[in-house]
């Protein structure tokens, strides 16, 4: 959140394998190596897509109109967040990046192939896959996910509590 309140954006960063998580479950992006800022311009001249499909927004499949955000940010880590959860990568269904950008210009979105997600937390991944002024801030991802797994964290402490002492520690 930091990083995107000062433009910096995080473009071809977000995968599985840029992610370390440390011993207390804190994850930490590890691959600076390409992030930019939202000032340096986007090469369309090349063609070169910079970056692996598969996280890339539709809107970047039109670099002379669009470039990195943190809009864009949000589409690919809505990706990674499906990949790490499930463990396999985004359009994994479809073997050619050809026909990945083919099927995200289509309007299509990545598909959990299975639920190892809440319904809340899905939800929440989906909505980084809006159009790219719906999609929500990274503060706003943030907090949802947060007040889920707050919520969660509350209701298995009650359960262990409930399970020892028999008697429920939420109000009601």
């Amino acid at each position: 959140a930091f990083l995107h309140s000062t433009n910096i954006i995080f473009f071809e960063t977000f995968s599985q394998s840029n992610i370390l998580v440390s011993e207390l479950g804190r994850c930490y992006l590890a691959d600076f190596g390409l992030t930019t800022t939202v000032l340096q311009s986007f090469s369309s001249s090349t063609g070169d897509s910079r970056g692996s499909t598969r996280w890339m927004a539709p809107e970047l499949f039109y670099p002379r109109y669009s470039k990195p955000s943190t809009s864009t940010d949000m589409y690919a880590l809505g990706c990674t967040i499906l990949e790490i959860i499930t463990g396999v990568l985004p359009f994994s269904e479809i073997s050619s990046d050809v026909a990945v950008i083919s099927h995200v210009m289509n309007g299509f979105h990545p598909s959990c192939p299975a639920r190892r997600f809440s319904d809340e937390v899905w939800g929440v991944v989906k909505e980084c896959w809006e159009d790219s002024d719906r999609r929500p801030s990274i503060q706003d991802f943030a907090y949802e996910l947060h007040k889920h797994y707050s919520r969660r964290a509350n209701e298995d402490a009650s359960s262990e509590t409930y399970l020892l002492t028999g008697k429920s520690t939420l109000p009601g």
